[in-house]
């Protein structure tokens, strides 16, 4: 690959005095844009149905589910009462945990992951937050 060139510009008067230098970004980039690439390249680190990893949290999401829904939200960056209050929130927080960690999956699963196994796909969701170490 070529090395980086600068990119020069001037501002108009009263902006800032000299010129501006912008470095392109270098790896996976096309005129300025990131490239991001669209399928993960891993599975998720446990099945769906694998709640016997962890029964405590299987136990947690049975009787509370809705609070994990919302822990979960909070350990994604997200304001802590999202899946209860916004529809499909679950549906996009799952899908940004799949972005994150490089896992395989499509909208259309997700959404029918959660709609016909929700307890299970929440277990999933905080198993692969734990083994990704996000707190």
């Amino acid at each position: 690959m070529s090395e980086k060139q600068p990119i020069i510009s001037s501002q108009p008067d009263g902006y800032q005095k000299g010129p501006v230098v912008m470095v392109q970004p270098e790896f996976g980039s096309v005129q300025g844009k990131i490239i991001i690439p669209m399928t993960g390249n891993r599975e998720w680190s446990s099945g769906l149905f694998d709640c016997t990893q962890d029964v405590t949290n299987c136990v947690m999401v049975a009787c509370f589910g809705p609070c994990v829904q919302c822990q979960l939200s909070s350990r994604m960056g997200e304001i802590l009462c999202a899946p209860v209050c916004i529809p499909g929130a679950m549906i996009a927080l799952r899908q940004r945990l799949r972005t994150l960690g490089g896992i395989q999956g499509s909208l259309c699963h997700d959404c029918l992951v959660l709609n016909f196994c929700g307890a299970c796909a929440v277990c999933q969701m905080k198993r692969e937050m734990d083994a990704m170490g996000i707190v």
